[in-house]
């Protein structure tokens, strides 16, 4: 069961309306499009991506061309027209991306940057020409484009081709191709999950951490040294209101409700299970050190990348927590990471052919008498600008190895479920993440801890100015400017805030 991520923070400043930062565009553009697309040359090859509705609904307002993003109006402004201001935040922003995979195969976007880098971004402004500052703004968004597109897209591949000396008229045409682009994503994750070949999973709609939002003493269980907030932070009403905003979401755009929850950052606890499955979740999927630690067993490695008590990881497990259940698929933090840090650095084919053969050899050495589900677990859009070609050649040949084995099933999650036979079940789960089965990354800091102090007193102060407007107070907030309130809180509960301190 392979499962791709698919998540950018909330970047839409909402006191504005301005996008602060521009990569849900610019990932729009390269990854999120083609990830599903390239799956259509394997018709026997299904997946799962779990779309975040705050990144969806981020979607959604790029493919209505009505967006206020700064990087955007600067890349495709008139040259003539840009102020001192323009060009300093060309020079920035342009050259963020990966040098050797998104930068280097364009020789005039190296040349610029060397000499950027050379003279400096102050006397750069000074010394670059039109004819530079033109051709500097195509490439750093021609250097974000799906490999598809620039292979087969008239317009994408005719600018490509040409590699320099671009035109005003040329940036108008990309501009205006960007906009018919960002308006491709949504439609095809809907259109392959009506086909079956992908399953849509969901997040809580701005990706908090669900068992921290219901109670911070929570993370005490998983680490008994983390330092905690005081008063604890426990509002469970919102962490209902994400997942019932998450499933409406999601219903809207893809036609139904979902069955999966992607828990943000593979985040569980019993408190968390039980909500969601109370809403009508099926199943959710954390990593293999939950399991380690619910089950009491470890999964150290042998030299081949067997783990020890495979047959508990590659199984799925029923988890009971109240009177409901839900299926967990448990992440192979192995594979997954070889995936996401490891095989950028290798040839495509050989590192498609090392991730097959150690599933082969999982397959071949581990028996229960009854289906094995390996589940690969990352990130669907963040490693590839690490990769040649931006990962589709690597894709392309590991899906093709699975797809001809005739041992070796690609399912979505659902499909894994009704292909596991019976499975095995257990009286509640551990809490913790899929990073370290604790959650010190999100509360395990003194900085983390003043963020979620921060976040209690807003949330006391929106509550009793909720409580005014009820009782009628003069100059209490109307119902507008409290919806509006509570928006913004629930994205300020988002875990990108903690990740990026």
């Amino acid at each position: 069961m392979v499962l791709w991520h698919m998540h950018q923070p909330q970047y839409r400043d909402p006191s504005t309306g301005r996008y602060v930062l521009p990569w849900t565009r610019l990932h729009a553009l390269k990854d999120y499009w083609g990830m599903v697309r390239v799956l259509e040359e394997f018709p026997g090859v299904h997946a799962t991506f779990n779309v975040v509705p705050s990144l969806g609904a981020q979607l959604e307002e790029y493919a209505s061309g009505h967006f206020d993003e700064p990087w955007f109006a600067t890349a495709f402004r008139p040259t003539a027209s840009l102020t001192a201001e323009d060009k300093s935040e060309i020079l920035v922003r342009a050259f963020q991306l990966n040098y050797e995979h998104l930068l280097a195969r364009w020789p005039r976007f190296v040349e610029l940057y060397q000499r950027v880098q050379a003279q400096g971004n102050q006397r750069a402004t000074q010394t670059l020409g039109e004819r530079d500052w033109r051709d500097l703004q195509l490439l750093s968004q021609l250097a974000w484009m799906d490999e598809e597109y620039l292979a087969s897209d008239p317009v994408v591949s005719r600018l490509a081709q040409r590699g320099s000396d671009y035109t005003e008229h040329d940036k108008q045409e990309l501009r205006a191709k960007q906009f018919e682009l960002l308006g491709r994503v949504l439609p095809e994750y809907r259109r392959a999950a009506s086909s079956g070949q992908i399953e849509i999973s969901v997040t809580p709609f701005y990706h908090p951490i669900l068992p921290l939002l219901i109670d911070t003493n929570i993370a005490r269980v998983s680490n008994p040294r983390t330092p905690l907030p005081a008063p604890a932070f426990q509002h469970p009403e919102d962490a209902r209101e994400q997942l019932v905003r998450a499933r409406r979401y999601h219903e809207r755009v893809f036609g139904r409700a979902p069955d999966g929850l992607w828990p943000s950052e593979g985040s569980v606890s019993e408190q968390a299970l039980s909500l969601a499955a109370e809403l009508g979740f099926k199943w959710f999927a954390p990593d293999e050190g939950v399991l380690g630690h619910t089950l009491g067993v470890g999964f150290g490695r042998d030299g081949a990348g067997v783990p020890d008590n495979a047959e508990k990881l590659y199984s799925p497990l029923s988890v009971r927590v109240g009177s409901r259940e839900m299926v967990g698929f448990f992440r192979d933090h192995y594979l997954s990471d070889l995936v996401g840090f490891v095989y950028s650095r290798m040839d495509s084919g050989a590192a498609a052919e090392d991730l097959y053969r150690r599933i082969r050899a999982i397959g071949e050495r581990v028996g229960t008498g009854r289906p094995l589900t390996i589940s690969l677990i990352l990130d669907g859009e963040n490693a590839w600008e690490y990769y040649p070609g931006n990962g589709r050649e690597f894709l392309r040949q590991f899906y093709r190895r699975i797809e001809n084995d005739p041992d070796i099933r690609a399912l979505t999650a659902s499909e894994a479920v009704s292909a596991a036979g019976e499975i095995p079940a257990n009286n509640g789960i551990f809490p913790g993440s899929w990073i370290n089965a604790n959650f010190d990354v999100w509360i395990g800091s003194g900085e983390d801890v003043v963020a979620w102090e921060h976040l209690h007193r807003a949330r006391d102060f929106y509550a009793q100015q909720a409580e005014n407007a009820a009782k009628g107070f003069p100059k209490a907030p109307t119902r507008e400017q409290l919806a509006a309130a509570y928006e913004a809180l629930l994205g300020a509960e988002g875990s990108d805030w903690c990740w990026w301190y």
